[in-house]
C-alpha cells in the first residue's frame, strides 16, 4: 500500500493534537506532548499555551497560522503532516522482509565484498545457509608453500617446530615472569566463600589477579599446573 498524504490525513482525521507554545522559540504539535517537551529539553512549565485541537489537517493548519503570527520562522518541510508522512514511510521501509537477489544459475548473488571474504570451501556452504567450518587443506598445497619466504618454508617444513617454541616465562608474550608463577602457588589460599578468613600472608584468586593484572584464567591455570610447567 502506498502511504500519501491523503492516507496520513484519513489515518488522524480523529486524533488529538497538541499545539504548545514556547516563548521565543516556536509553536509545536505532537501527539505526545510530555515525550516530546523531553525530548527537546524542555518541561510543561516552559510552555505559555497549550491548546488541543481534533484531526491532523486542522492541527497543521493552525500550527502554521499561529507560527506566521508570533513571526517564528516556519516552512512547509516542518509540517506535521509532512512528518508523518515521513515517519510512516521510514516504518513500512523498515519492516518491509529483505530478499536476496539471484544470479542466472539460480543461485545467491554474492556482492564483490562477500567474494573477497568468502574463503575457499565457504561459498557452497554460504549459499545453502549452512554454517561449516572452512576448508584450511590449501595451507599444506604446493602452490600455497611457494608463496611462502624461504625462512618461514623451512620452519613449516620443520617437524620438530612445536617442541622448538619457547615456553612459559621464556615466551615473548608471556604475562608472568617466573619468581611471580612461584609466588602465586605458594601463597595462594583457596576460599570457599567471602566470608571466609584469609590466614596472614596468604591471597585469594581475585587478590593475586589484581596484583598481577591478569585474567583469572591465568592464576586458576599457574595453581592447577596446566600452564608454567617448566617453572620448578
Amino acid at each position: 500500500m502506498e502511504i500519501t498524504i491523503d492516507y496520513i490525513v484519513e489515518k488522524y482525521k480523529h486524533r488529538t493534537f497538541y499545539l504548545y507554545h514556547i516563548l521565543g522559540k516556536k509553536w509545536g504539535c505532537t501527539l505526545n506532548i510530555e515525550k516530546r517537551l523531553r525530548r527537546q529539553g524542555f518541561t510543561p512549565n516552559d510552555c505559555v499555551e497549550i491548546k488541543e485541537v481534533i484531526g491532523i489537517k486542522v492541527a497543521d493548519r493552525l500550527e502554521k497560522y499561529l507560527n506566521e503570527r508570533e513571526g517564528y520562522s516556519y516552512n512547509h518541510t516542518q509540517g506535521y503532516i509532512v512528518s508523518l508522512l515521513k515517519r510512516n514511510k521510514g516504518a513500512q521501509v523498515k519492516n518491509k522482509k529483505y530478499t536476496k537477489t539471484y544470479t542466472s544459475r539460480g543461485e545467491y548473488k554474492l556482492s564483490n565484498r562477500h567474494k573477497n571474504n568468502i574463503t575457499r570451501g565457504l561459498k557452497k556452504a554460504y549459499q545453502e545457509g549452512r554454517r561449516t567450518k572452512p576448508d584450511m587443506s590449501y595451507l599444506q598445497s604446493e602452490e600455497y608453500r611457494k608463496k611462502l619466504s624461504k625462512a618461514a618454508l623451512l620452519q613449516w617444513l620443520d617437524p620438530k617446530r612445536k617442541e622448538k617454541m619457547l615456553k612459559g616465562p621464556d615466551n615473548g608474550v608471556s604475562v608472568l615472569s617466573a619468581d611471580d608463577v612461584r609466588f602465586i602457588r605458594k601463597t595462594y589460599f583457596r576460599t570457599i566463600n567471602q566470608n571466609t578468613p584469609i590466614p596472614k600472608g596468604k591471597m585469594s584468586t581475585n587478590q593475586l589477579m589484581y596484583k598481577f593484572k591478569c585474567s583469572k584464567g591465568v592464576i586458576l591455570n599457574v595453581i592447577k599446573g596446566k600452564s608454567y610447567t617448566s617453572v620448578k
